[in-house]
Protein backbone atom coordinates (compact mmCIF):
# COMPACT_ATOMS: atom_id res chain seq x y z
CA UNK A 1 0.00 0.00 0.00
CA UNK A 2 1.55 3.42 -0.98
CA UNK A 3 2.74 5.28 2.42
CA UNK A 4 0.96 8.60 1.31
CA UNK A 5 -2.54 6.70 1.03
CA UNK A 6 -1.86 4.76 4.62
CA UNK A 7 -1.11 8.32 6.11
CA UNK A 8 -4.02 10.19 4.69
CA UNK A 9 -6.50 7.12 5.43
CA UNK A 10 -6.95 8.66 9.11
CA UNK A 11 -7.54 12.13 8.47
CA UNK A 12 -10.92 13.65 9.13
CA UNK A 13 -13.27 12.05 11.64
CA UNK A 14 -13.35 8.51 12.00
CA UNK A 15 -16.78 8.03 10.90
CA UNK A 16 -15.31 8.57 7.33
CA UNK A 17 -13.20 5.59 7.76
CA UNK A 18 -16.26 3.04 5.99
CA UNK A 19 -16.00 5.44 3.02
CA UNK A 20 -12.49 5.95 2.70
CA UNK A 21 -11.71 1.68 3.27
CA UNK A 22 -14.35 1.19 -0.26
CA UNK A 23 -12.36 4.44 -1.76
CA UNK A 24 -9.05 2.90 -0.86
CA UNK A 25 -9.84 -0.92 -2.30
CA UNK A 26 -11.46 0.79 -4.98
CA UNK A 27 -9.24 3.73 -6.54
CA UNK A 28 -5.64 1.73 -4.98
CA UNK A 29 -6.37 -1.51 -4.86
CA UNK A 30 -4.39 -4.88 -3.70
CA UNK A 31 -2.02 -6.44 -6.45
CA UNK A 32 -4.32 -8.68 -8.73
CA UNK A 33 -7.83 -7.06 -7.88
CA UNK A 34 -9.14 -4.56 -10.27
CA UNK A 35 -10.13 -0.66 -9.67
CA UNK A 36 -13.90 0.99 -9.97
CA UNK A 37 -13.52 4.67 -9.70
CA UNK A 38 -17.33 4.79 -9.70
CA UNK A 39 -17.79 2.38 -6.95
CA UNK A 40 -15.36 4.87 -5.16
CA UNK A 41 -17.65 7.82 -6.31
CA UNK A 42 -20.48 6.33 -5.05
CA UNK A 43 -19.01 6.31 -1.63
CA UNK A 44 -18.12 9.41 -1.63
CA UNK A 45 -22.21 10.09 -2.46
CA UNK A 46 -23.28 7.89 0.00
CA UNK A 47 -21.40 9.64 2.63
CA UNK A 48 -22.65 13.08 1.67
CA UNK A 49 -26.32 11.41 1.13
CA UNK A 50 -26.07 10.03 4.63
CA UNK A 51 -25.65 13.99 5.92
CA UNK A 52 -21.98 14.45 5.25
CA UNK A 53 -20.93 18.35 5.81
CA UNK A 54 -18.91 19.74 3.00
CA UNK A 55 -15.76 19.00 5.17
CA UNK A 56 -16.64 15.10 4.87
CA UNK A 57 -17.25 15.71 0.83
CA UNK A 58 -13.80 17.93 0.27
CA UNK A 59 -11.80 15.05 2.65
CA UNK A 60 -13.46 12.12 0.70
CA UNK A 61 -12.41 13.48 -2.95
CA UNK A 62 -9.00 14.67 -1.99
CA UNK A 63 -8.13 11.02 -0.76
CA UNK A 64 -9.99 9.58 -4.25
CA UNK A 65 -7.75 11.70 -6.05
CA UNK A 66 -4.80 10.56 -3.75
CA UNK A 67 -5.55 6.95 -4.59
CA UNK A 68 -6.27 7.17 -8.14
CA UNK A 69 -3.07 9.23 -8.86
CA UNK A 70 -0.84 7.21 -6.76
CA UNK A 71 -2.11 3.95 -7.90
CA UNK A 72 -1.69 5.47 -11.76
CA UNK A 73 1.84 5.98 -11.15
CA UNK A 74 2.93 2.73 -8.84
CA UNK A 75 1.57 0.36 -11.34
CA UNK A 76 3.00 1.94 -14.33
CA UNK A 77 0.81 5.23 -15.70
CA UNK A 78 -1.33 3.55 -18.26
CA UNK A 79 -4.58 3.11 -17.09
CA UNK A 80 -6.88 4.06 -19.47
CA UNK A 81 -7.85 7.38 -21.00
CA UNK A 82 -11.49 6.99 -18.84
CA UNK A 83 -9.39 6.52 -15.81
CA UNK A 84 -7.73 10.20 -16.42
CA UNK A 85 -11.06 11.70 -17.56
CA UNK A 86 -12.57 10.41 -14.41
CA UNK A 87 -9.99 11.96 -11.91
CA UNK A 88 -9.44 14.94 -14.38
CA UNK A 89 -12.82 15.80 -13.76
CA UNK A 90 -13.31 15.13 -10.14
CA UNK A 91 -10.20 17.32 -9.52
CA UNK A 92 -11.86 20.40 -11.94
CA UNK A 93 -14.88 19.51 -9.94
CA UNK A 94 -13.09 19.71 -6.20
CA UNK A 95 -11.24 23.24 -6.99
CA UNK A 96 -14.52 24.74 -8.13
CA UNK A 97 -15.98 23.70 -5.08
CA UNK A 98 -13.41 24.98 -2.92
CA UNK A 99 -13.65 28.52 -4.65
CA UNK A 100 -17.26 28.43 -4.62
CA UNK A 101 -17.65 27.73 -0.98
CA UNK A 102 -15.51 30.72 -0.98
CA UNK A 103 -13.58 29.87 1.82
CA UNK A 104 -10.29 30.59 1.93
CA UNK A 105 -9.32 28.30 4.80
CA UNK A 106 -10.27 25.10 3.17
CA UNK A 107 -8.23 25.92 0.67
CA UNK A 108 -5.28 26.58 2.36
CA UNK A 109 -5.77 23.80 4.05
CA UNK A 110 -5.97 21.24 1.19
CA UNK A 111 -4.02 23.13 -1.57
CA UNK A 112 -0.23 20.73 0.10
CA UNK A 113 -2.76 17.99 -0.66
CA UNK A 114 -3.53 18.84 -4.12
CA UNK A 115 -0.48 20.45 -5.50
CA UNK A 116 1.11 16.61 -4.57
CA UNK A 117 -1.71 15.25 -6.58
CA UNK A 118 -0.50 17.51 -9.28
CA UNK A 119 2.66 16.39 -8.87
CA UNK A 120 2.34 12.74 -8.80
CA UNK A 121 -0.07 13.26 -11.77
CA UNK A 122 3.14 14.25 -14.22
CA UNK A 123 4.10 10.79 -13.32
CA UNK A 124 1.37 9.26 -15.14
CA UNK A 125 -0.08 9.17 -18.91
CA UNK A 126 -2.25 10.57 -21.19
CA UNK A 127 -1.26 14.58 -20.09
CA UNK A 128 -3.03 13.82 -16.62
CA UNK A 129 -0.42 16.30 -14.86
CA UNK A 130 -0.63 18.58 -17.49
CA UNK A 131 -4.29 18.79 -17.86
CA UNK A 132 -4.58 19.29 -13.82
CA UNK A 133 -2.30 22.20 -13.68
CA UNK A 134 -4.19 23.71 -16.46
CA UNK A 135 -7.05 23.29 -14.25
CA UNK A 136 -5.53 24.66 -11.15
CA UNK A 137 -4.29 27.90 -12.99
CA UNK A 138 -7.73 28.48 -14.46
CA UNK A 139 -9.56 27.83 -10.89
CA UNK A 140 -7.24 28.91 -8.38
CA UNK A 141 -4.50 30.72 -10.44
CA UNK A 142 -1.40 30.66 -8.16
Amino acid sequence: MNKVINNHFYIGSQRLHPYKKIIQKSAYPPFNHSFSLATAKDSIDACVQSGGSLSDYIELTVFFLECGSHFSSDYGGDMGEDFYEILENTFEEILKKLKSANNTILLDEYKPRLKAIIEIAHESGYGYGDQLDDYWQEIVGD
